[in-house]
């Protein structure tokens, strides 16, 4: 991740919105677009309202949408499938892979998640996973 891009997230983490006057006054960004693109690409959600100013003149506004809460419940999507202590990825390639989804079934209080897929239930690395819904 650039300086710049860094920059922008933790801006959006503290501020919520941004817009490109500002992200050029303070902070030397010239070309938001595509430091937008750049967070989108890491999986952040950023949405652009179309805005007008007192004098008329129109104006994008980048909003950085929080990520969904992980519940019991909640729908997952496998984003990749790294080893850990709890599993290789061969392990865990024959019950799930990149791009499937999934229902948690039970978060542990050690903050494991298990899943129930289509071949089973099975742990899941929180870094393997992005909440749906």
């Amino acid at each position: 991740m650039t300086p710049q891009v860094k920059t922008l997230l933790t801006h959006l983490q503290n501020h919520g919105s941004i817009s490109a006057a500002e992200a050029g006054t303070v902070y030397r960004i010239r070309s938001l677009p595509r430091r937008i693109s750049d967070l989108k690409e890491l999986g952040h959600n950023i949405t652009r309202e179309l805005k007008v100013d007192p004098t008329g003149q129109r104006y994008a506004r980048y909003t950085l949408v929080p990520p969904k809460p992980l519940a019991v419940g909640s729908e997952i999507e496998i984003v990749s499938i790294d080893g850990d202590k709890y599993g290789t990825p061969a392990q865990r390639g024959t019950i799930y892979k990149v791009g499937d989804r999934a229902l948690v079934t039970d978060i542990t209080d050690d903050h494991r998640v298990y899943a129930s897929f289509l071949k089973g239930y099975w742990y899941v690395a929180v870094s393997d996973l992005k909440v749906i819904a």
